[in-house]
């Protein structure tokens, strides 16, 4: 299964397997993403036929937000959650926003020729200097952007909650995982693309009362993110098969509706 890079997709057909199969089959392959540490993907689609694993939310490629999963994009850099969880309270992040990465797309081409070198606060960085630590940088900062690459979704969303700080979603047209049960307004800032120019200003008019509650919030969320094994109760496994079991529950209630 591909990890990353232009859009794919996998296909499993579920034709001939009963209900119960087929939601065992999508486990054993939840499974083996999670043993092989590959959630570089965006969503998943489930129809009463088949389902594939997409890595893109583009509408052209057939993704509905009634039928279809968005995953969250994970990496672990060590295979395992060793050493990712934690950081400092609000009080000792001294950075406003951090963001470090490559130029993938037109919007992180606008992020960087906007903020690169442009203000202390705003530490946005293509590769970043030597002697600073990525994950360092997350812990001292208060905000992390997440901005889209040549896909929707990014890692860093997940990285922000693993070691809070608070994700600045800078993306247009994102389905956020798990927005059937999770409120993301509590937790995260969303920032429209043609507001990058005046980011330090939104983020900055953020109070202070109001950006500690979404750190706290987001301290509290990140368990549903975090990938175990074997998987633990709440994690982003069974996450992942409560959204499955929606969507498939929408598209049976639907399918009953052309009988009635």
């Amino acid at each position: 299964m591909p990890s990353t890079g232009a859009t794919w997709k996998w296909r499993k057909s579920l034709n001939t397997l009963t209900g119960t199969e087929a939601l065992d089959t999508i486990i054993s392959c939840l499974l083996v993403m999670i043993g092989l540490q590959q959630f570089h993907m965006v969503y998943l689609t489930c129809s009463r036929t088949q389902f594939e694993f997409y890595a893109t939310q583009t509408p052209s490629e057939g993704f509905n937000i009634s039928k279809d999963v968005s995953l969250p994009e994970i990496y672990l850099p060590r295979g395992n959650m060793d050493g990712l969880i934690g950081g400092p309270p609000p009080s000792k992040r001294s950075i406003l926003v951090f963001y470090s990465g490559g130029i993938h797309g037109y919007i992180r081409e606008m992020l960087m020729k906007e903020w690169k070198n442009k203000d202390p606060d705003v530490q946005i960085h293509e590769y970043l200097p030597k002697g600073m630590s990525y994950y360092d940088m997350f812990r001292k900062s208060k905000y992390c952007i997440c901005p889209s690459g040549w896909e929707v979704a990014s890692p860093r969303m997940v990285e922000g909650l693993y070691t809070g700080c608070v994700p600045v979603l800078l993306k247009d047209h994102y389905a956020k995982p798990f927005s059937d049960v999770l409120d993301w307004s509590t937790f995260s800032v969303d920032v429209s693309v043609k507001d990058i120019p005046n980011l330090k200003k939104i983020l900055t008019a953020i109070p202070q009362e109001q950006y500690i509650k979404m750190q706290r919030a987001g301290i509290l969320v990140r368990r549903h993110f975090e990938v175990n094994i074997p998987p633990k109760r709440y994690d982003v496994f069974h996450m992942i098969l409560h959204s499955v079991w929606l969507r498939r529950l929408n598209i049976q209630i639907r399918d009953t509706k052309k009988y009635e």
